[in-house]
């Protein structure tokens, strides 16, 4: 069996001076938030909805078709780049602007219907007649307004 030899050695590399620019380091890495909604269609299709998030950042939203999962999942690496590209320049989607809404007026207290008379009754006036019925629209055309 192999033995692993921990014991430290020295750097063969000097550090670098305060004043001196540190190498480029990789970039940090966020925590992601992945979605996935698969709905069947015709034959064995899924239409699928990715939604790729971050801390911070508004998902990136992206529909696709495919066969298998395997396929859908594949574009998960193009969508992480497109997001980090938009991330980088705008995290959040912007704010709509805010609209001064009017107040608005208070609604009108609820009335009691007027009170219906009874055929007998003598308050009822024997003289109102009853509207005619609309007239019928000309062919081909909705009556909208009566």
């Amino acid at each position: 069996m192999d033995t692993l030899d921990l014991t430290p050695t020295e750097p063969t590399e000097t550090p670098a001076a305060p004043d001196e620019a540190a190498p480029p380091s990789t970039p940090t890495r966020r925590g992601l938030k992945l979605v996935v909604t698969l709905q069947p269609v015709e034959g064995s299709t899924y239409r699928a909805i990715l939604a790729l998030g971050a801390d911070g950042c508004d998902p990136l939203l992206r529909c696709l078709e495919a066969e298998t999962l395997p396929a859908i999942l594949a574009a998960v690496p193009a969508l992480l780049t497109e997001a980090e590209a938009r991330w980088a320049v705008q995290p959040r989607y912007p704010t709509p602007p805010s609209s001064k809404a009017k107040p608005r007026p208070a609604p009108s207290p609820v009335t009691a219907p007027p009170p219906t008379t009874e055929p007998g009754d003598a308050a009822a006036s024997p003289e109102t007649p009853t509207p005619p019925p609309p007239a019928p629209a000309p062919a081909g055309q909705l009556s909208l307004f009566v």
